[in-house]
């Protein structure tokens, strides 16, 4: 018989007026699953319970016992042939009989939901193990909405940081096709806030728009630790990492999984799955409107940030060119990275515009012709003509540069405190040449090009 030796795990009821009376468990409420749960959550109830209850992992006495229970439960319902058997004998079994070959324990002190369900009791509710399943379809976008709202938003953060702090980044950032690589590489990144999300609200957007969420076999409610698991699993085994075309790979297999088994590979191993309830139109119409402004959006801030690294990667494929000072006629070789531009001031002074390749640096290069005037006056009325510009943190040094007078201060754009002005003027007769030196975040990565640009610069005048 079957039946007897495997109806081994029972409590003793608490209060209960017939002290002998038992509650029997059958091989299905001992792996916390219900008589029609497919193998597949069978074996994952089974890997579940066995990694939770095995005496190497947990420390309690009952330990041995309960894994000996769960062994020969899976042992049986493992197996077709024996869970047939056992089902027959179990419906031919009388509801509540007792069985005399049995052994009883006494009341047993271990975790509540464990062996709670009963034949005989009326307020049993079925397992959260075979509530309905998540359709694929379903799946794929939840988990999409959830991981391309994260990388969105994490990736412009980190752009925005790394972009005003580190020149290497900014290099990087200039090549074609550094956003979707940036992107791939925050994925990661966002499953763990998106596991961080689970652990704070016990379900993440996409999911809960659509009525999903990932639980144990049993229905709790994962720790954040467990889901970041599953959630880096799912990268690796569900997305291929998020490569291009290995993705295809990896989520048309797990697409295939689902469909034979009801549960991916990364669920089935863990001892998870995905719970589905019914949503209706409003919801669905919902979430379709945010998943495709999202995509929009990302699909936006990636088409520009490859138009501008290719335009960058034009300008900086620039040779290098002959620059000839109109009023001096003297030349300078200028780098290719510095593109010229004139337009012309108040007075009709020209002014000679260089700027950086990446837009991160400018450099303007000006004369004016004052007569009968010193640095005495010109600075002044420089300083206060700016100043709602281009305020200066100081008042600036005065000294000989080449025999002449000079004067050179640092600032800041009025509308954009982070952005740096540096300002050199010299007096060479009746001439005041100017140039001023405009710097975005990271200042590092354009120092080296404008110091040298500045000395080029003045190289044409510096026989005058």
């Amino acid at each position: 018989m079957l039946l007897a030796p495997d109806l081994a795990f029972n409590r003793t009821v608490k209060g209960c007026p017939w002290p002998d009376r038992q509650i029997m468990h059958t091989h299905y409420d001992n792996l916390k699953v219900t008589r029609n749960a497919p193998a597949e959550v069978i074996r994952a109830a089974y890997k579940a319970l066995g990694q939770r209850y095995h005496p190497d992992r947990n420390a309690s006495p009952d330990a041995p016992r309960i894994m000996r229970l769960i062994n020969e439960a899976y042992a049986v319902l493992g197996n077709p042939e024996r869970r047939s058997a056992y089902d027959r004998e179990l419906d031919a079994a009388p509801a509540g009989a007792a069985n005399p070959g049995a052994t009883y324990d006494a009341e047993v002190r271990i975790e509540p939901e464990w062996g709670m369900s009963s034949r005989d009791d009326a307020s049993h509710t079925p397992s959260a193990a075979i509530s309905p399943s998540a359709s694929p379809l379903a799946r794929f976008f939840a988990r999409t909405f959830d991981a391309w709202w994260l990388v969105t938003l994490l990736s412009s953060l980190a752009t925005y940081y790394l972009s005003r702090n580190s020149p290497e980044f900014v290099r990087w950032s200039n090549v074609p096709s550094s956003g979707m690589l940036f992107g791939l590489l925050c994925l990661p990144v966002a499953m763990i806030f998106d596991a961080a999300i689970y652990g704070v609200f016990g379900n993440t957007p996409g999911k809960a728009i659509l009525g999903l969420k990932v639980t144990g076999l049993d229905g709790r409610r994962l720790t954040c630790t467990e889901y970041a698991r599953r959630n880096l699993s799912v990268w690796v085994r569900g997305w291929g990492l998020g490569i291009p075309f290995v993705s295809l790979v990896t989520m048309f297999v797990q697409y295939r999984t689902l469909r034979r088994e009801k549960q991916t590979w990364y669920d089935a191993e863990s001892g998870f799955r995905m719970n589905a309830t019914k949503t209706g139109g409003v919801r669905k119409g919902v979430f379709g409107i945010v998943f495709v402004m999202i995509a929009c959006i990302g699909l936006i801030l990636n088409a520009g940030r490859d138009e501008r690294g290719r335009q960058i990667q034009a300008n900086l494929a620039q040779s290098a060119y002959t620059w000839t000072n109109p009023a001096t006629t003297a030349s300078a070789k200028i780098d290719g990275i510095w593109k010229l531009s004139v337009t012309h001031a108040e007075d009709g002074q020209p002014l000679y515009t260089f700027t950086e390749a990446s837009g991160h640096a400018a450099i303007v290069f000006a004369r004016e012709v004052i007569p009968d005037a010193g640095m005495n006056t010109y600075v002044p009325a420089y300083v206060k003509h700016n100043a709602a510009k281009t305020p200066f943190m100081a008042p600036g040094v005065r000294e000989k540069v080449d025999g002449h007078d000079s004067w050179s201060a640092e600032g800041h754009l009025a509308t954009n405190a982070d952005v740096r002005t540096r300002v050199e003027v010299r007096q060479i007769g009746f001439s005041f040449w100017r140039v001023v030196t405009v710097q975005a975040l990271p200042y590092t990565y354009t120092n080296d090009a404008a110091a040298t640009l500045r000395q080029q610069l003045w190289g044409t005048v510096a026989g005058q």
